[in-house]
């Protein structure tokens, strides 16, 4: 199974509210009885840095991250690649960001078009990293899209590692 969250990776660490699919199925949305309980169940608050000043506060973990609505992202247009739009007179999403209406964090625009081959890319490097360290792994990356092409810009990061519960198998 996989795991999306807008902004920083503290929300799929700490257990947040996540887009998770199955690779094999990538534009099959979860399993939700309507369109209301996938949109009081999506994704409406990201991490992200502080670029401000920062209060010293070196109990908290939190100290440099800040926690933003969907209304910051869309204003950054972050959500056009990322997310799609309920429209409640005809009770159904629509892909992307160009009608007005509540944003749905369904990663639909990279999921079910093949302009940044995002599922593509994940079971490759779930493939590689399986045969190299001959057993199930987790995947943790991030990539920065461009705002103007919505492609991937610069750098991304990847780590990889053994499951926790294939590794637990093992022992």
């Amino acid at each position: 199974m996989i795991s999306l969250a807008l902004g920083l990776g503290k929300t799929i660490v700490d257990g947040g509210v996540t887009w998770t699919y199955c690779p094999k199925y990538p534009s099959h949305r979860p399993p939700y009885g309507s369109n209301q309980d996938l949109l009081k169940n999506s994704q409406t608050r990201f991490w992200a840095v502080n670029m401000g000043t920062v209060p010293h506060d070196p109990v908290s973990e939190a100290e440099y991250l800040m926690q933003h609505d969907l209304a910051a992202a869309e204003m950054d247009d972050v959500l056009r690649m990322t997310a799609s739009t309920y429209d409640a007179q005809s009770d159904r999403l629509t892909i992307g960001t160009g009608t007005a209406g509540p944003r749905v964090l369904t990663f639909a625009p990279l999921l079910e078009f093949d302009d940044v081959p995002l599922n593509a890319l994940i079971l490759k490097l779930s493939a590689i990293c399986r045969e190299a360290m001959n057993a199930d792994v987790e995947i943790e990356f991030a990539m920065t899209l461009d705002r103007r092409s919505g492609l991937p810009r610069g750098s991304a990061s990847c780590n990889c590692g053994p499951c926790w519960s294939a590794t637990r198998r093992s022992r």
